[in-house]
């Protein structure tokens, strides 16, 4: 009988283990001739290659462990399709790489060090981890170099990342770009940087001077630590990006423009220059030092736009600024130019820190508009309001200084102008408004004292000065000084002044005259008395309202007094 027996060999190619070589170039030529390697082969995925003063020709798609490229003034080449893969480390130290396509896979460390490296042409994709620590690296010739999401570059030490050909060089970050040593500039001086992941600045600076900045997708980052900064040149786009960090982050366009759109957070954020447009929300602070904004710009609740710098700064071209936070201006000159519109939005806060300008200069109505509040609340000399139109329909707080319109002032039914009082030289110890056109008088006039200033009786402020004055205050707010003195305004041709008087009331001659009650009532002459009455000193209502003559008194006859078994009077002073 014939019997068969069965034998099964069974490999593990996962356990198998693969012994490395480390391969030298020893000459110029293609990569795949033998010949050209020391051991004579060609590198694998498994092995370490060594490229150094040759140039090699990249004829065909190779994978290796290691690749160390030393080439001098010498050139690794490819035809543009061909890809290097390196799979674990190594690094760069000068020469050129020209149209290959550079793959550095998750697990890759990969330094580039020594002297200048160009990459012409052709693509890096980046996976793992790059250190930049030596030597100028010129992307050339619409090179592209993409860092991956996850993958990092860290540049340590002060490097220029540039281009000096035509062509659209890019630098794409979609991972993590940080210059985390040198105290000096990483200057990044290509055609285009794109960042959808975070770029950052732990050390010194970096200095993003490329022909067009994009900064987009959810996430896109620029961070800087405390002492660090981080300068925008040249044309940029963000959206919906955060700057974040208490290091500098400074936009400066020159001739190109920042444009913006989305949500941006902003910490220590600066404009100082250039054109800012596009419509966008901030969220944070942005410090505006200088340039021309043109854009519909949206500041959040609890947000802050910091007008700084002794520059001019102009919102042009139909622009639109609206205020929902706090918007504060210490320095320089503020253009509202050319139909554009700043609107400070009810419960927002325009803040007047010194003695400055908001003028118009080229035609148009430019309107700014106060639904909130507008302060001046430091400067003892003038702030001047110098617009097509001035809308106020808010508070205008006058706590510090003058604040001057030129032109006519009309405020709305529901405004409050304040004015606080701490002494009698206006400007410098009590605020006032000035109108060169006509003031028509609506809403509140509200009032304070400060600086522990006590008023006297005769004392006056004149707390408007204008054109000419139509219109009253529908009521004034803090005009009892205590001890029976008042602020009480008078309503001159050309403004208000406040007069501090004796408001006190006495009533003398009560009797009843043919069942009727009558009294005389002295008072301040020309002051307004009410006269309440009522049956149990609880509940009390207005029985008259009464002008004091020049003669200082008048008299008073309650004709319901028969109707009553009891009735009590009381005067008050009406400010």
């Amino acid at each position: 009988m014939l019997r068969l027996a069965c034998v099964a060999i069974i490999v593990n190619y996962a356990s198998a283990t693969y012994s490395q070589t480390n391969f030298t170039r020893i000459a110029g030529g293609n990569w795949t001739a033998s010949s050209g390697w020391s051991p004579a082969g060609v590198p694998g995925p498994a092995d370490s290659a060594t490229v150094g003063a040759f140039d090699v020709i990249l004829d065909t798609s190779a994978t290796v462990s290691n690749l160390t490229l030393n080439l001098n003034a010498n050139t690794l080449s490819g035809d543009g399709t061909r890809v290097i893969t390196v799979l674990s480390s190594g690094g760069w130290s000068g020469g050129t790489i020209s149209n290959v396509k550079l793959k550095l896979e998750p697990s890759c460390t990969f330094t580039f060090a020594g002297g200048p490296k160009t990459f012409w042409a052709g693509a890096v994709t980046n996976a793992g981890t790059i250190t930049w620590i030596g030597g100028q690296l010129n992307l050339e010739n619409n090179g592209t170099f993409h860092n991956l999401p996850g993958a990092r570059f860290d540049v340590q030490y002060d490097g220029t990342l540039t281009q000096t050909t035509a062509g659209t060089s890019t630098f794409r970050n979609d991972g993590s770009y940080n210059k985390s040593g040198g105290t000096g500039t990483n200057n990044i001086q290509i055609v285009s940087f794109i960042n959808n992941g975070i770029s950052s600045v732990s050390n010194g600076v970096i200095r993003f001077g490329t022909t067009s900045l994009l900064a987009t997708g959810a996430g896109n980052t620029f961070e800087a630590a405390s002492g660090t900064s981080m300068f925008f040149n040249q044309a940029n786009s963000f959206s919906n990006t955060t700057f974040s960090g208490p290091g500098l982050k400074s936009i400066s366009t020159g001739a190109g423009e920042a444009t913006v759109s989305g949500n941006i957070a902003a910490t220590n954020l600066v404009f100082s220059a250039g054109i800012w447009r596009g419509t966008a929300t901030l969220v944070g602070a942005l410090e505006w030092t200088g340039g021309t904004m043109s854009p519909q710009l949206a500041i959040a609740s609890g947000s802050v736009l910091r007008l700084n710098g002794n520059g001019a700064k102009s919102l042009a071209n139909s622009g639109i600024i609206n205020n929902g936070g706090t918007t504060s201006w210490t320095a320089g000159q503020f253009n509202l130019d050319n139909n554009v519109t700043f609107h400070n939005q009810p419960g927002a806060l325009f803040d007047v820190q010194f003695d400055g300008m908001l003028i118009q200069n080229v035609g148009g109505t430019s309107t700014f508009r106060n639904d909130g509040t507008y302060r001046k609340s430091a400067g003892t000399g003038t702030n001047t309001i110098s617009i097509v139109s001035f809308i106020q329909s808010g508070n205008l707080e006058l706590l510090s200084g003058v604040i001057r319109v030129v032109g006519n002032y009309s405020p709305g039914g529901l405004s409050t102008l304040k004015t606080l009082i701490g002494g009698t030289t206006a400007g410098t110890q009590f605020g006032q408004l000035q109108v060169s056109g006509s003031a028509t008088l609506a809403g509140m006039l509200s009032l304070g004292l400060t600086n522990g200033f006590v008023p006297t009786t005769n004392q006056a402020f004149q707390i408007l000065m204008a054109g000419s004055r139509g219109g009253v205050f529908a009521g004034t707010a803090g005009s009892a000084l205590g001890n029976g003195l008042y602020f009480t305004p008078a309503y001159l041709a050309n403004g208000v002044r406040l007069d501090v008087v004796d408001g006190t009331a006495r009533m003398t001659n009560a009797a009843l005259a043919n069942g009727q009650f009558q009294l005389t009532l002295l008072g301040t002459v020309g002051g307004r008395y009410q006269i309440d009455a009522s049956t149990n000193l609880a509940n009390w209502a207005s029985i008259s309202t009464n002008l004091i003559p020049g003669s200082g008194f008048t008299n008073f006859i309650d004709s319901d007094s028969a109707i009553f078994p009891r009735r009590f009077y009381r005067a008050l002073f009406l400010p």
